[in-house]
């Protein structure tokens, strides 16, 4: 009965409009519909333009997954192989919808991440400078890609998202190569045929409320309006059907205050990736792009993730979901650097660049001209109203507390989540993500309670998990404390009680010197642990009495972290714990443990050399 009420809940927070996207999808599925396929034969050739006298290439390429899975590839990729499991084939002659029930549970996405073609403007751009190898392995791969997973054949085309980023790839290739108005006969066909595939089923990815439909609408308006200069059939109507849904989408993804719907970084770079290239793809065929609110909304965005980025690496917290997404990765910095999003935002909306000393191959590649002296400068805090990201700046040190405000459906179980940067490092941290699919073990405890700075109660997440991306019972905070400025400090807050009773409030203070967290437990449980994820470095553990324990964090800097407790602490010590910064990666860390049984107060001051 409890599931029953939990389900009838949940119905209404994702709203009956999307509900009835999905499932009238599914309908239609289980009745037999499938995209109607191109009624056009392949008319054969070159994608791109490239002297025949090169035909070959000799060195292999190397290719990045996820950000950080490099290889090198001789001929051309294994497209329905698993390149960190090759042994793992997906079948490639089912139909599309057919190959995900092959998988047995298994993550796709390894497959899917060649067949995305982030290496296609990494090609062209090495090809139009005049690297002719890298041209013919373009059109080589390519081909062969074709070959092997003909339109709505095979796992590759099982998602309309994956086919939307593999024509977003061709048209920035198509760009750095200068082709943009006259397009090879084989690049409009296989343009169209992922058009075709995109429009079928369009409603369920904008059903899925995410990224899925602001990349497979930036795709319809990159395919109707490039297809309008060769007379491609339809292009007027996806031109227009791209353009409505991607004004649509950035006033939905984005809050006014700038910060994810999604309440994830990654998955907000995507985003703001994927509306800024439809800015500029408008401006290289001479079309409306973005209206003026949904462009100011994307500037806002930036200026969030602005807020969060150290200048000098380009990282950030590791917040929310982390799938590996990197559209347009044709910047040689790693995928943790999120200065080149930025930066490619501030260029086409403002035409300015966010940091005055700073250099982009991407801009440099596509001769975006951007205007000196106009960087931006982030405000000392955020207040978190949006999306439920509460920001503060004092000094070398950078506070992220995550409120419990859900509009969209929460991916984790972080609710009062707390990270901490201090010069330049990220001391306390997220876990991550990992993977989507996969052993059970590993999914509870990267998107659960314990994988995050926060307290979980009776073993439990904060709430209950219905499937593998979908929790019910969304938190509903009760308590926010604005930021405000005291002592030369900075204070704010955030609280909520769940479905069990049990209730937590937490209270920050950031200062140039010290950072003191307040935790507030109460109500209905039978136990609480507080975590503390500490960055990979050596740490020392000391109980002080009964209610006080401190570690030493022996980084240089006199740093030390004390908790203490208004009762007796049960249980306290630093344990071993995993952290993932990139998708199917992890690594080892260490995290302070301290558990109550009464409801008490606990007390963390962190304390370091300014």
């Amino acid at each position: 009965m409890r599931k029953i009420s939990l389900l009838l809940r949940l119905v209404f927070r994702l709203g009956l409009a999307n509900i009835f996207r999905v499932v009238l999808y599914r309908v239609r599925l289980f009745s037999g519909w499938r995209p109607r396929p191109l009624d056009k034969v392949f008319p054969g050739g070159d994608f791109f333009p490239v002297d025949r006298r090169i035909v070959q290439y000799s060195e292999p390429f190397k290719v990045r997954l996820f950000g950080w899975f490099g290889f090198e590839v001789a001929s051309c990729p294994a497209w329905h192989a698993d390149p960190l499991s090759p042994s793992r084939v997906i079948p490639a002659d089912k139909d599309w919808h057919e190959t995900l029930g092959c998988l047995n549970g298994v993550d796709p996405k390894p497959i899917w991440e060649l067949s995305r073609f982030y290496w296609a403007p990494q090609l062209g751009l090495e090809g139009r400078d005049g690297k002719m190898d890298s041209a013919a392995r373009l059109n080589s791969w390519l081909s062969n890609w074709l070959s092997a997973n003909p339109p709505n054949r095979g796992i590759n085309w099982a998602c309309g998202q994956e086919a939307a980023i593999r024509l977003m790839n061709l048209a920035l290739t198509s760009v750095l190569w200068g082709s943009v108005r006259q397009p090879s006969e084989a690049l409009k066909w296989l343009v169209e045929a992922h058009a075709r595939r995109i429009a079928a089923t369009f409603q369920y990815a904008i059903g899925q409320d995410n990224n899925h439909g602001s990349a497979e609408a930036c795709a319809l308006f990159v395919a109707g309006t490039w297809g309008s200069l060769w007379g491609m059939d339809d292009s007027a109507e996806l031109a227009v059907l791209g353009r409505r849904w991607l004004n649509n989408r950035a006033l939905r993804l984005i809050e006014k205050d700038g910060s994810p719907i999604q309440y994830s970084v990654t998955y907000h770079r995507a985003n703001l990736e994927t509306f800024s290239f439809a800015q500029f793809w408008a401006g290289k065929v001479g079309v409306v792009g973005l209206s003026g609110e949904a462009q100011d909304r994307v500037v806002e965005g930036a200026k969030w993730l602005h807020s969060l980025i150290d200048p000098i690496t380009g990282d950030v917290p590791n917040l929310g979901a982390n799938d590996g997404s990197h559209l347009f990765a044709l910047s040689e910095s790693s995928y943790r650097d999120f200065r080149p999003t930025v930066a490619f935002v501030s260029a086409v909306f403002d035409r300015g660049l966010p940091w005055l000393e700073y250099d982009d191959v991407r801009l440099r590649a596509f001769g975006i001209k951007t205007e000196k002296g106009t960087a931006w400068s982030p405000p000392m805090a955020f207040n978190g109203s949006g999306g439920g990201f509460q920001v503060a700046h004092s000094g070398d040190a950078m506070v992220v507390l995550r409120q419990p405000r859900f509009k969209y459906r929460p991916s984790q179980s972080d609710a009062l989540h707390l990270d901490f940067r201090l010069f330049g490092r990220n001391l306390l941290r997220d876990a991550g993500t990992y993977c989507y699919a996969g052993d059970a073990e590993s999914v509870a405890y990267f998107g659960g309670a314990v994988g995050h700075n926060t307290v979980q109660f009776d073993g439990r997440d904060q709430m209950p998990k219905i499937s593998r991306f979908l929790f019910g019972d969304w938190l509903d905070g009760d308590v926010y404390e604005t930021v405000v400025e005291e002592d030369g400090s900075i204070c704010f807050g955030a609280g909520y009680t769940d479905s069990f009773g049990a209730r937590h409030i937490r209270s920050v203070r950031l200062a140039k010197d010290f950072l003191k967290v307040t935790d507030s437990l109460d109500g209905s449980f039978a136990k609480a642990v507080l975590r503390w994820r500490f960055m990979p470095v050596e740490l020392e553990f000391l109980s002080l009495s009964a209610e006080s324990v401190r570690v030493l964090v022996h980084d240089g800097r006199s740093t030390m972290m004390t908790v203490s407790s208004s009762g007796p602490i049960f249980r306290s010590g630093l344990v071993d714990g995993w952290e993932s910064r990139h998708y199917l990666q992890r690594t080892s860390l260490q995290v302070l443990e301290v558990e109550v049984r009464l409801p008490t107060t606990l007390t963390t001051e962190l304390r370091w050399n300014a």
